[in-house]
């Protein structure tokens, strides 16, 4: 049996899924009264040290919400400035919405090393605990 995380979703499988957004606060009012899901949970002007973007430092700043629909987590991104970003390339190639799916695994490292030998790149990587 694989291991699950804390919340349900196995070790290995996909644990969240992640949407660009013109307007938190908006899209969570969505989400929670048409989806049901929630609560959020807010982390505002998440930018922190050691965030890169193709390579170079990250100076993007976002507001990030965070809430459950039944085991899937939900991630609603807003970006707060024009830097470049993996959230501002999503917007200019096709506008807000879907933008990625969380895959999770126990060693960051290895997996990001497991990925690249198949031939996928890097666009960003934040300091995870």
């Amino acid at each position: 049996m694989a291991a699950e995380l804390g919340y349900g979703q196995p070790m290995g499988g996909i644990a969240q899924t992640a949407f660009v957004v013109p307007d938190l606060s908006a899209a969570i009012e969505r989400w929670t009264v048409n989806m049901r899901a929630g609560p959020f949970f807010v982390l505002p002007h998440f930018l922190v040290p050691g965030q890169t973007y193709r390579g170079e430092e990250s100076r993007a700043d976002i507001s990030i919400g965070m809430g459950f629909a039944g085991h899937m987590l939900i991630e609603l991104i807003q970006p707060l400035d024009n830097e470049p970003s993996v959230y501002r390339e999503t917007i200019e190639e096709r506008g807000y919405g879907f933008h990625h799916l969380g895959i999770a695994c126990a060693d960051v490292d290895a997996d990001r090393l497991a990925y690249q030998a198949r031939g996928y790149h890097e666009a960003f990587r934040p300091p995870l605990p």
